[in-house]
């Protein structure tokens, strides 16, 4: 076992001295258009891509065509009155619902006693309290809510930064950035089972409540519309639905309502579990007309929704956190800039921007596939993956004990946004305050607490008591000081020789 490890990291350090000479894997020729979600990264050839790659190989184009896939296979119609099920008769430009729509929300998961999360697809299915003052339990899952029963700083409108709630975003109509979380069958009835929406549970975990293969989540981020906007006809460039947003009182949350209103997707992440990757692929897609590209600039007479076009091009403070008697109902707009580039976009002179198939070619291939749909002006931003699965490697896959560890990820963004070989690792629109933090360097602290890189469980848990109460707040405030020590390590990791990044990486016997 040293033996072969030796050789292993020998082999690797072989490949960046420039000694040993790439080995042909089958490119993706074509792009796949399909409601069928992928269950693995594969070659162009069909082929599962390993976790060790030959060397010489760069794979970011087989990841980038695997987080498109399941972009179109999430977004595909669904069927009416299902959950997760595709409308395989429709097309993808059809109207409706999408897959991921029809899965359950946090709200769905996390209900106030005495009320529990009911079944994924029996007669109970799409029953649930929700946080709209006189809405209907029956049913309730057929309509467009948004809104969480989440005590914690507005988890539908504030953001992470260094482990804390920031404020929200703020379009340039000064209407605010709402966020949801909708999870897969695989995820939800596992959480459901191991009761892992209960802040008690979630304190007496010993070992890792590891998801099972082919649990899927998605975050997605939503802008509103001003009456004007919705005149000259902007929300067409927009996948769009009416939903029920939660109204916060601005002094009095006993007042709270929920009104409908038309919203339009800006951000959407996916993390997917699957066998040869347990610590979650990650892919992070926006609307185009979020923010100008980072080193073009604004384009002459072009219209952002979170950038107003004019110097300086700098991203802006954030806000203070909204909640329980401050709530502004005239916020400023907030100037968002992406502080580091798509790969691709970057210098023609530094790697990874100039890979043969950045995540900018993958982008061009898929928006022309897509041309005639609202589809085609949405972009994949980043997508990051482990480069080290286990921790012996000799051992079979679905150890949860062995696979227990960060993962090597890539890539990883920097701290110093004038670092020019740094990546887009942030999407603007769910870490507008925190694009240089990559996500499994930040989810890994949810890891570290026995939640397998789900972080919304410690958020949301329902906590019936005053300890439990504390045990997620001391949860709240240890997580900052984590992440900030998390991130000077990846910076100082990526300054290393991969071999040497590796053997720091592994965990010592």
């Amino acid at each position: 076992m040293a033996w072969s490890r030796a050789f292993r990291l020998m082999f690797v350090w072989c490949l960046h001295a420039g000694i040993v000479q790439a080995q042909a894997i089958p490119p993706i020729a074509t792009e796949t258009v399909s409601p069928v979600m992928p269950v693995e990264v594969v070659d162009g050839a069909g082929a599962v891509l390993p976790v060790d790659l030959p060397p010489g190989v760069f794979p970011l184009e087989f990841f980038d065509d695997f987080s498109w896939r399941s972009f179109i296979a999430l977004n595909w119609p669904a069927k009416a009155d299902l959950r997760g099920v595709a409308d395989t008769a429709a097309a993808i430009g059809a109207a409706g619902p999408r897959v991921w729509e029809t899965w359950k929300s946090a709200y769905e998961i996390f209900q106030p006693p005495p009320a529990s999360p009911t079944s994924w697809s029996g007669p109970d299915a799409f029953d649930a309290v929700t946080p709209c003052p006189g809405e209907a339990t029956a049913g309730s899952g057929k309509k467009r809510i948004m809104a969480s029963f989440s005590a914690f700083g507005f988890g539908d409108f504030n953001q992470a930064n260094m482990g804390f709630f920031v404020g929200p975003l703020v379009g340039q109509n000064r209407r605010y950035v709402r966020f949801e979380i909708k999870v897969n069958r695989k995820q939800y009835e596992h959480i459901v089972t191991k009761q892992l929406y209960k802040q008690s549970v979630l304190d007496g975990l010993t070992n890792p409540a590891a998801f099972p293969e082919g649990a899927v989540e998605v975050k997605a981020a939503w802008r509103q519309f001003t009456p004007t906007e919705e005149a000259a006809g902007l929300p067409n460039r927009y996948y769009t639905t009416r939903a029920k947003l939660l109204m916060p009182h601005p002094t009095d949350p006993t007042l709270n309502t929920c009104e409908e209103r038309l919203v339009g997707l800006v951000g959407f992440h996916i993390v997917h579990k699957t066998k040869k990757r347990p610590q979650w692929i990650w892919s992070s897609f926006e609307h185009v007309d979020n923010v100008p590209p980072t080193f073009d600039g604004p384009a002459a007479g072009a219209t952002y929704a979170f950038n107003d076009g004019q110097p300086p091009q700098v991203l802006g403070t954030a806000p203070a956190p909204v909640g329980p008697g401050a709530f502004p109902q005239n916020p400023n707009p907030v100037q968002v800039v992406r502080q580091l580039p798509i790969i691709g976009e970057g210098p023609a002179n530094k790697f990874p921007h100039n890979a043969a198939h950045p995540t900018t070619r993958s982008n061009q291939r898929y928006r022309a596939k897509l041309a005639g749909t609202v589809w085609e002006n949405y972009k994949l931003v980043l997508t990051q993956w482990p480069r080290q699965t286990k921790t012996d490697p000799a051992l079979p896959d679905g150890d949860p004990a062995n696979e227990d560890i960060i993962g090597d990820p890539f890539p990883v963004g920097s701290e110093d946004p004038a670092r020019t070989d740094g990546v887009s690792v942030g999407n603007t629109t769910m870490e507008t305050y925190l694009q240089t933090t990559d996500c499994m360097t930040c989810h890994d602290l949810s890891r570290d607490q026995r939640t397998d890189f789900v972080f919304f469980l410690r958020l949301h848990a329902l906590a019936e008591n005053d300890d439990e109460v504390n045990s997620r707040q001391e949860f709240i405030r240890g997580v900052q000081e984590k992440l900030r020590a998390r991130i000077n390590q990846s910076n100082e990791l990526r300054n290393l020789d991969v071999p040497t990044r590796i053997q720091r990486l592994t965990p010592q016997n």
